[in-house]
């Protein structure tokens, strides 16, 4: 996120998502005001952040939302519909990355919209997604 911020016109935001989701970064905000720190503890449920993505304001019209997750989301089938009207009705893209073990410092798998990769690579891969995506 911090590498976001000094590029013109690109906004980021950050919602944490577990028990109960928190909004850590809102759009306005600066990273070193915001109180990015990821929780993990809990459940993974994701339709509380899915609830507050969808009232933040979002003015660009490229709104890309990476799902960073080290575990299995157990409300994906219902988010899954939710990420679909959110693509038709706000156009929204997702992108699901799944935080995996360490691979000798080589991704797992890119596979655009899902990507599996370790902590290490995390950035790489974010990278290479806003990369094919912001170019278009």
């Amino acid at each position: 996120m911090a590498a976001l911020e000094g590029i013109a016109a690109v906004r980021t935001a950050q919602i944490d998502f577990s028990d109960m989701p928190k909004l850590n970064k809102a759009f306005d905000q600066s990273i070193s005001q915001s109180g990015v720190a990821p929780d993990a503890f809990g459940a993974t449920i994701m339709a509380g952040a899915m609830d507050m993505l969808e009232h933040l304001d979002f003015r660009a019209s490229r709104r890309l939302v990476f799902i960073i997750t080290d575990g299995q989301i157990e409300d994906f089938e219902h988010c899954q519909d939710m990420m679909e009207q959110f693509a038709l009705s706000k156009s929204m893209q997702f992108f699901m990355i799944n935080i995996t073990s360490e691979v000798y410092g080589e991704v797992a798998e890119i596979n655009v919209p899902n990507a599996s990769c370790s902590v290490s690579m995390l950035a790489k891969v974010l990278y290479q997604i806003l990369l094919k995506e912001l170019v278009q």
